[in-house]
């Protein structure tokens, strides 16, 4: 009879532990992450801002506008021909003309809503009239406007 209760006990024990595992093992799943499209979406909506620093892979100095800007010699203690990496945070979609002269004049180069240039060193500007054209945008960079079509003037 004790072989039995022992068994019974046993067999009990081992029940409760089956029936417990698969709760403990919910409990430690990591949460399901969002699809990659979803993800990509949110990167594009940003906080509106276009952010600018003074060296490459966002360090130094920093400086952002909400709007577009003439000249950035008058913002964040004189940021013309300063920037050396860039962030398009559009909350909008929308593309970032980066201009080689105060005022919007020159050419210009593009960046995407949403992207990061982390090294304009690597970057130049390739839109627009010829004086600029092809120089580098890396200290280089004198006012900027929102744009709704890509890379437009």
């Amino acid at each position: 009879m004790r072989r039995i209760h022992g068994l019974m006990a046993a067999a009990a024990v081992a029940a409760m532990l089956l029936v417990g595992l698969p709760a403990a093992a919910q409990a430690q799943a990591p949460a399901p992450q969002a699809p990659a499209q979803a993800q990509t979406g949110a990167k594009l909506l940003g906080d509106g801002y276009f952010y600018a620093w003074d060296l490459a892979y966002a360090g130094g100095a920093s400086c952002r506008w909400f709007n577009s800007d003439n000249n950035w010699e008058d913002n964040c203690g004189g940021f013309r021909n300063r920037a050396s990496s860039v962030q398009n945070n559009s909350a909008h979609g929308n593309y970032a003309n980066l201009y080689v002269h105060p005022n919007r004049v020159g050419a210009w180069a593009c960046i995407a809503p949403g992207d990061y240039w982390d090294n304009l060193d690597n970057y130049y500007f390739t839109w627009g009239p010829t004086d600029g054209l092809y120089q580098k945008t890396n200290n280089n960079i004198a006012s900027f406007k929102w744009t709704t079509t890509q890379c437009g003037t």
